[in-house]
């Protein structure tokens, strides 16, 4: 039972990995998608979109990790 629950918890931990990886990639095409709207102002832009959306992935998936190392030890 108990290496059936470690299986069940390195899977979702790599699944949480996969799905934050591309969540960050996600963040880089909005970023990079409103950017290309004005060229003038590109860095600024992108900067701004980056950020609003990575921010709240990375503490999604910080809260998401320790949800899964405390259900693990359980």
């Amino acid at each position: 039972m108990e290496d059936q629950m470690d299986y069940a918890t390195t899977v979702a931990h790599k699944l949480l990995v996969l799905t934050m990886n591309l969540l960050a990639i996600a963040a880089v095409c909005a970023g990079m998608y409103r950017a290309s709207f004005v060229p003038d102002e590109f860095t600024p832009v992108f900067f701004k979109t980056f950020f609003a959306v990575l921010a709240p992935t990375l503490v999604l998936g910080w809260c998401a990790k320790r949800w899964l190392r405390a259900r693990g030890q359980a």
